[in-house]
């Protein structure tokens, strides 16, 4: 409601700027014009009376009579000149009026929500909510991204509607309605490697972290327009490890290091390259500093966690659910950064999470120091949270120290704990 009255003050405000000096500038040019013409028809009449003057018309008395009068009416009409200010007026008035009030109305139809919706505030709503909702959240998130999903059937060129909904999906794990949302982008936006490869992340995701043709396509081609890519570089040196190509891996990465990688990343790749290095027999000289007798396999990090899941017995449940064990950050975005996936038949178990499992570059357990891990029961099959899913959840675990395995015993329902 503040916001409206704000923006009617505003608009009444503007509309006075432009009605004000309009209506002063039609008056003073409507005075002026009267008055003009005032004094032509009085030049004109006494060059007549001049005229039939000399001709013997009228005589001196009469010219000088007739004359007053012309000069009387000529002073009367500017000193009142409202009734022609009136006149000249009336049919120009209402314009400005109507302008005035026209302008803030089809502002209002084109840019609130019971209108067209263009820039409405609602966009910017719904974005605050995703992002600071949990993905796991079905009910809460899945509803605000249907929301979401509505109004861009209205709004097919709302350009960051549709970006915001391929990382919303890629936060709830839905890869593949990702992709679709990046190649509705990828069509306005064919040359920007930054979509593309959004694009190809959310594919490799989709296919299970495999180098399929489609997943090399759309990385391929991201590297042709960013050569330094590099999350593609990393991915190509994947898939090339799949394939048996050790080589052209170790090649991507080393472009991948040599491309500005940080950080633990950075280590992560020096020891990968390491790894290679010496399956292949090359000798590597002295490793990139901070990963000094490191080996981490590819994909692999020096930190990892070992939890312990356990069931209640007697949990109202078929056997044949699925079980999710995540880690998240405590002071973080709320997607997962690693994630183990078992039926609940295979428990008790112990389940490792490490940073091979990271759903996405640079969002694993090396790149958060404090986190939480969650063992859920899904009674629907999916990741994403429902009210009848049973959840055991720990305390914060800081991963810069050593830690011993962890236990949780799921027998709550998600809500009770």
């Amino acid at each position: 409601m503040l916001f409206w009255v704000l923006v009617s003050i505003l608009g009444v405000v503007a509309a006075a700027f432009v009605i004000v000096p309009l209506y002063l500038h039609r008056n003073r040019s409507a005075s002026d014009s009267r008055v003009s013409v005032n004094v032509d028809i009085y030049e004109e009449r006494l060059a007549e009376l001049q005229a039939s003057f000399e001709s013997g018309d009228i005589d001196e008395e009469e010219f000088a009579h007739l004359k007053t009068e012309l000069q009387k009416n000529l002073l009367s009409d500017a000193d009142d000149p409202e009734q022609a200010v009136h006149e000249g007026n009336t049919n120009y008035r209402g314009v400005p009026i109507a302008a005035a009030l026209l302008v803030p109305l089809f502002a209002f139809l084109a840019y609130s929500d019971w209108g067209l919706s263009w820039g409405a505030i609602q966009d910017h709503r719904i974005a605050e909510e995703l992002q600071s909702q949990d993905p796991h959240d079905v009910e809460d998130m899945g509803g605000t991204v249907r929301r979401l999903e509505k109004r861009l059937v209205s709004q097919p060129d709302n350009h960051q509607g549709w970006y915001l909904l391929g990382q919303s999906y890629m936060s709830m794990g839905r890869h593949e309605k990702a992709v679709e949302a990046f190649q509705h982008l990828q069509k306005s936006f064919p040359e920007d490697a930054g979509l593309l490869a959004y694009m190809a992340q959310a594919l490799y995701l989709a296919d299970e972290r495999q180098f399929t043709p489609r997943v090399e396509k759309a990385v391929s081609r991201t590297l042709e327009l960013d050569p330094r890519n590099i999350t593609m570089l990393e991915i190509r040196a994947m898939g090339a490890i799949q394939s048996g190509r050790p080589e052209q891996a170790l090649s991507d990465f080393r472009a991948a290091l040599a491309a500005g990688a940080q950080g633990r990343r950075a280590q992560m790749l020096a020891s990968v390259i390491g790894r290679l290095e010496s399956e292949l027999g090359i000798d590597s000289g002295a490793q990139a500093d901070g990963a000094e007798d490191e080996v981490v396999s590819p994909g692999g990090s020096q930190r990892a966690l070992s939890i312990r899941v356990e069931v209640e017995n007697g949990l109202p449940i078929t056997g044949r659910e699925r079980v999710f064990v995540f880690a998240r950050a405590m002071n973080g975005p709320p997607m997962p950064l690693a994630v183990q996936e078992l039926d609940v038949a295979d428990l008790p178990r112990t389940v490792n999470l490490d940073e091979s499992m990271a759903m996405m570059p640079e969002m694993g357990l090396d790149d958060f120091d404090e986190v939480q891990v969650v063992a859920r029961i899904s009674t629907s099959g999916i990741a994403n949270v429902s009210p009848n899913d049973f959840e055991a959840v720990s305390d914060s675990i800081d991963l810069t120290r050593d830690n011993s395995m962890i236990t949780l015993h799921i027998k709550d329902r998600v809500g009770e704990l």
